[in-house]
């Protein structure tokens, strides 16, 4: 699977599990020790677009 076929499937997520899926990215991001690691984790759910205003 590449990007493209991954934000496809993403894009099929309903809405509340969009942001499920982020609000579980954000808890693994707080449970990392790691500063270095922890900065991406927190950044994937923009990067992915998993939380759109219009989903607020």
């Amino acid at each position: 699977m590449n990007f493209e076929d991954a934000g496809s499937k993403l894009d099929e997520l309903s809405a509340d599990d969009r942001i499920r899926l982020a609000q579980v990215i954000r808890e693994v991001a707080d449970r990392e020790p790691d500063g270095r690691r922890q900065a991406p984790l927190l950044e994937t759910p923009d990067r992915l677009g998993l939380e759109d205003s219009d989903d607020e």
